[in-house]
């Protein structure tokens, strides 16, 4: 039986397939892979650096990174260090300050008026009979803000003039004004041996700043201020319209000290770091150092005269017919 050769859509036709599986496409892309592989090499190379590069970027970043956090937390805990060391400082500090405070005030009944008060040497006082001209000059020299008036003399004081009572006159103020008629009274007077939280209470009760410090005698002994007893607390209170005040004292360079012969005992016992109580035992009513010399002295004494008080060498230095000057101090040991 003769059978004829199987068609080209027969399933039994195999050329089709081998045809599908080798396309002309595939083979084009094979044999050429190698050069296409040569060709995109820089590409490729340059894909390759990129991606390490951002790698190595992104490692030194997450490392700068930590070790910023790392550094900023250093900085954290070493300002709050610091700072706590500073509150602690400034803590510490404050309590001392109040303990000194508290202790100053506790010690103000042991204190006297004389031990603080400004002498009567010092004290810038002027007549009822000054003329308006003369007293605008004693103001302006002065500088304060109250003034004690006087009739005869400093022992005779009959009110205070306040300064702040001729700036609202300013306008009508002639060469020939009545200032007289400004003087406030009537007068606190306190004794020397007024203790001064007992002045402080006096003040407070009689609405003043000044009080004329009188002795045994009924005489003008000196002044003193509220500000005198705030600072026996607070110490020094310098205001914008204080000029420094002129040192009471020099230490030289031998380890001695001069004083003016006016110094409070009380400001020369700070001074020379001893208790304002050191000079009591001798039972001078002096208030300076001067007067404690003369006390002990029994004359004003002359220039290069020695004398040992209770641990101190005083050597009398500079000296008037009327009053010591200066002294020179020694701290015996």
């Amino acid at each position: 039986m003769d059978t004829e050769p199987p068609s080209g859509d027969s399933p039994y036709n195999i050329e089709r397939p081998l045809s599908g599986l080798i396309s002309p496409k595939s083979s084009y892309k094979g044999l050429f892979f190698p050069v296409f592989l040569i060709i995109d090499a820089p590409s490729i190379i340059i894909g390759v650096v990129s991606i390490i590069v951002s790698l190595m970027l992104i490692m030194l970043f997450i490392r700068q990174f930590l070790g910023l956090k790392v550094e900023l937390r250093q900085v954290k805990v070493i300002s709050s260090s610091l700072e706590n060391n500073e509150n602690n400082f400034n803590a510490s500090h404050n309590i001392k300050i109040r303990k000194e405070m508290v202790a100053k005030i506790d010690k103000l009944g042991e204190v006297q008026v004389r031990q603080i008060m400004q002498a009567r040497v010092s004290v810038v006082a002027v007549s009822k009979s000054t003329d308006f001209p003369h007293l605008i000059e004693i103001i302006r020299e002065s500088g304060y803000s109250r003034i004690p008036v006087y009739e005869n003399d400093l022992d005779s004081i009959t009110g205070i003039l306040h300064v702040k009572d001729l700036i609202g006159l300013a306008n009508d103020i002639s060469e020939h004004f009545s200032w007289q008629n400004l003087i406030r009274t009537p007068v606190l007077y306190v004794p020397e041996a007024k203790k001064i939280d007992q002045v402080l209470g006096a003040f407070q009760t009689k609405r003043q700043h000044l009080a004329i410090v009188v002795d045994e005698y009924g005489g003008t002994a000196g002044l003193i201020t509220m500000e005198d007893v705030l600072e026996e607390i607070f110490g020094e209170i310098q205001d914008e319209f204080d000029e420094e005040p002129d040192d009471i004292y020099q230490l030289m360079e031998d380890g001695s000290y001069i004083f003016e012969g006016k110094t409070l005992i009380h400001d020369f016992c700070n001074i020379m770091k001893v208790e304002t109580s050191h000079f009591d035992d001798l039972n001078s009513e002096a208030d300076s150092i001067a007067g404690l010399i003369l006390s002990q002295y029994g004359e004003l004494p002359a220039k290069n005269i020695h004398l040992e008080i209770i641990g101190f060498d005083f050597e009398i230095i500079a000296a008037s017919s009327r009053r010591i000057e200066q002294i020179r101090v020694i701290k015996i040991a």
